[in-house]
Order: structure tokens, then sequence, then C-alpha cells
């Protein structure tokens, strides 16, 4: 599942979602939406976000593999099992 820390973030810098949503070329509805989870964004709009903030990508959206899944998902690597 993946999750994000959007808001957090937005509040920390003192922004509001209509001042963000202006600043990346989006809706107030869409960084609500993203926000709370309902959706994820493209991957252009959230690279716009990570920009903006001048934070890393992953500083804003995370896999989360907690609980059950954290068993089941094995990090692929090129170099091949260790």
């Amino acid at each position: 599942m993946i999750t994000n820390n959007l808001k957090d973030i937005r509040r920390d810098y003192g922004v509001t979602q209509q001042e963000l949503a202006e600043g990346v070329g989006t809706t107030r509805q869409t960084i609500h939406s993203i926000e709370s989870g309902k959706s994820l964004p493209q991957l252009e709009l959230a690279l716009k976000m990570a920009y903006y903030f001048d934070v890393n990508l992953e500083e804003l959206f995370f896999l989360d593999v907690k609980g059950t899944m954290e068993e089941s998902v094995e990090p692929f690597s090129i170099f091949g099992k260790s």
C-alpha cells in the first residue's frame, strides 16, 4: 500500500491545499484526495510536489509494508539472492 506524508509536509511549510494545487498545476480537490489516501497522483504530479517542497519523492510517498504484507514482500535485487 502506498501512503504519503503530503499533509504533514504541506503544513510544515505553511502552505494551503489551494496554494499547493496552484503551484503544481492541479486542483485543491485533487490535493485533498491524495492527502486523504483516496487517490494516488500520476508520477508527473508526484514529482512536481516533491520539487515544490524541495524534498525527495520518498519523503512524500512510500510503500507501507506493515503487517501481513511485510512477510510476503521480498526486495528485488539485480545481483540475485544473497
